[in-house]
């Protein structure tokens, strides 16, 4: 179970994988076919994957935009000071 929570993590220091990362749970939940908590724990990983990806990429556009208003506030602020 451990596995699925540490497999992502240690693959997305890889780069090239580290695009395909969030699949390693998914994939320990397939081939499992026994144990149920092993199961569970697999969904439950690549939930806080999706979550995860989630958050970053609403963090991106955040950042970049906020960077974009800044420069184009200090630009405006510079012209208008000369």
């Amino acid at each position: 179970a451990l596995l699925a929570y540490l497999a992502p993590v240690i693959l997305g220091f890889i780069p090239g994988i580290s695009y395909v990362a969030w699949a390693a749970p998914l994939v320990l939940y397939f081939v499992e076919k026994n144990s149920l908590l092993v199961k569970f724990h697999a969904m439950q990983a690549l939930a806080i994957q999706i979550v995860s990806t989630i958050l970053s990429i609403i963090y991106t556009i955040v950042a970049s935009s906020a960077a974009v208003g800044v420069g184009f506030a200090g630009g405006f602020i510079g012209m208008t000071a000369a």
